[in-house]
């Protein structure tokens, strides 16, 4: 009779024991995927914030001249002329003097064209590739 006990005892703790492991596994997996989607939709929403301050109002930017490495922007609110460039990993907007506003973080490859509308084509380093046609 003792080693019914001691059997029924054990198969209870493994099976406590097993349950813990299968929420354990369970919370890691959800965890991982949340991780994965965000770190994806960030660069979007990133992009997108980007995009939102090259073309706010309250610099109202005028295009000055393009290349494929930068843009050279005049804004008739401040009376100051700005420059869009990829430096190292990010799209950086500087004015003549110095300092520089961080933009965009994490780009692999930038490329600034003008046809109608400045044209941004932007590669990140996860490998999403985003544009957007900006109309000043």
């Amino acid at each position: 009779m003792n080693e019914r006990m001691q059997s029924r005892g054990f198969v209870l703790i493994e099976a406590i024991l097993s349950l813990i492991i299968a929420v354990g596994a369970g919370i890691i997996i959800t965890w991982t995927i949340t991780v994965v989607t965000n770190q994806q939709s960030d660069g979007q929403i990133n992009f997108f914030r980007y995009v939102n301050v090259i073309e706010d109002k309250k610099f109202s930017f005028r295009v000055v001249s393009v290349t494929n490495e930068a843009v050279k922007l005049y804004s008739p609110v401040t009376s100051k002329t700005y420059h869009l460039e990829k430096y190292k990993n990010m799209i950086r907007l500087t004015g003549e003097t110095m300092g520089h506003v961080r933009l965009l973080s994490s780009v692999k490859d930038c490329r600034f064209s003008y046809k109608k509308g400045l044209i941004s084509n932007v590669q990140l380093e996860n490998g999403r590739h985003y544009h957007a046609i900006s109309n000043f």
